[in-house]
């Protein structure tokens, strides 16, 4: 079974996007330019069979924001069972000692990595005094621990980012998930690439990227004015309206074709693990021979083959030619069905 933490600035992010009034509906370019923190959330919800979620960070979100209990229940509210002190108790000890004296960390004041905190009220955190005076108890130590070895001590964004990077990438490790991070502590704290992601990060960048360039080519259009990763842009296309991101996001994936990826994803994790290098190159070639295909064109792959079978009829043996239905599917297989339904629907 594939497990992933989820950070809750990313939930945030998503469920922010479903109050956003500003952006009409269907203009799915225009909403990623305003939400592009979006991927980690949507990601983590529909390619993953357990999510997990740091319970203290989601409790003292949802009473502001409300929308926020809609996305965590998506994936039934599991919570990844550590205490928040016990997890800053060891960020101390084994994280903190690594951050070098004067380290120069730059990054942007974010409303949904200040939320995470604890915020009264939804908005970028612009100074390190903003920052301590939403935090108390072992976070508020570490926090301050963290300002006197930055460069610039009173950098509030930059203590909130690195102080919950260092949070999650101990509480992952503890849970043993993969962990999906908001874009912002991602340039500073980047988690291990996981299967799902380098899956379809590789078709987007090759095979979709290719099928834009060919319609710009021959037609003079653009309308890819802001890149939206694939499947969140899947996602966006198919709301009718903002508010239904999270039923779309339950709707995807519950789908037979998420279901059957991830299932195919988690058989080929396994065989990773297991040093299964027949089972694994298996796999990664016939995903290979799909890239290189629908670099071309994005046409079905052919997964069927005919085969001769012998029918009895009134005592005499008739040889037809059957197209094979395929019953025993490879893991390539299903990955592919998931990922060309993407490809051909954003």
């Amino acid at each position: 079974m594939t497990r992933v933490l989820v950070d809750t600035s990313s939930l945030i992010a998503v469920a922010l996007a479903t109050e956003d009034d500003q952006v009409n509906a269907g203009a799915t370019h225009a909403m990623y330019a305003r939400h592009p923190d979006l991927d980690a959330g949507i990601l983590a919800l529909t390619v993953y069979d357990q999510i997990f979620f740091d319970q203290a960070s989601v409790e003292r979100n949802v009473e502001k924001l409300p929308s926020l209990q809609r996305i965590t229940s998506i994936a039934g509210n599991v919570y990844g069972g550590v205490p928040e002190d016990r997890v800053y108790d060891l960020v101390e000890k084994h994280s903190v000692p690594l951050l070098q004296p004067g380290a120069a960390v730059s990054v942007a004041a974010d409303t949904a990595v200040a939320g995470e905190l604890g915020i009264a009220k939804y908005g970028p955190t612009a100074t390190w005094r903003h920052v301590e005076h939403e935090l108390g108890g072992k976070g508020a130590l570490i926090a301050w621990q963290i300002g006197q070895k930055l460069k610039d001590e009173n950098s509030g964004p930059a203590c909130a980012v690195l102080l919950r990077c260092f949070y999650y990438g101990m509480l992952h490790q503890l849970i043993g998930a993969d962990l999906a991070l908001h874009p912002l502590k991602a340039t500073v704290y980047e988690p291990q690439p996981s299967v799902q992601r380098s899956i379809l990060d590789n078709f987007d960048a090759q095979a979709r990227s290719a099928f834009y360039a060919r319609k710009q080519r021959w037609t003079g259009m653009t309308d890819r004015r802001v890149h939206v990763p694939i499947l969140t842009e899947y996602v966006l296309r198919r709301c009718k309206t903002w508010p239904d991101i999270p039923n779309v996001i339950a709707e995807v994936r519950n789908s037979k074709h998420a279901i059957a990826f991830r299932k195919a994803v988690n058989t080929f994790r396994e065989a990773l693990q297991a040093d299964d290098n027949k089972s694994v190159d298996a796999t990664t070639s016939e995903l290979d021979a799909a890239l290189e295909s629908w670099q071309k064109a994005l046409a079905a792959a052919k997964l069927t083959k005919d085969v001769a079978v012998s029918v009895p009829f009134v005592g005499v043996g008739t040889d037809f030619t059957l197209p094979d239905l395929k019953l025993n599917k490879t893991e390539a297989d299903r990955i592919l069905a998931f990922v060309y339904l993407l490809l051909t629907r954003s």
